[in-house]
């Protein structure tokens, strides 16, 4: 999995977006940034069969927040960042 936020206007309205590099698709976008948006994704992948522990590897930005989030709720992932 690789997570990155995006703005709509430059500093306003974020999302961020998870996707699978596997499969090169979107997984699931929520508003917002950090580690709450990590949480939804792990609690969007559990709600469609898939289990975040099985998670070997995620990709980031250097934000604490992701990382803090991907650590907690992704926590056998490896941590590449971007």
């Amino acid at each position: 999995m690789a997570f990155d936020e995006t703005a709509g206007r430059l500093g306003h309205d974020y999302v961020t977006v998870s996707v699978d590099l596997d499969e090169k698709r979107v997984l699931f976008a929520v508003p917002g940034k950090g580690k709450a948006c990590i949480k939804a994704a792990a609690d969007d992948l559990r709600k469609h069969g898939g289990n975040p522990k099985a998670i070997t590897t995620a990709a980031c930005d250097m934000s604490a927040v992701f990382t803090a989030g991907i650590e907690k709720y992704l926590p056998k992932a490896m941590l590449t960042y971007d």
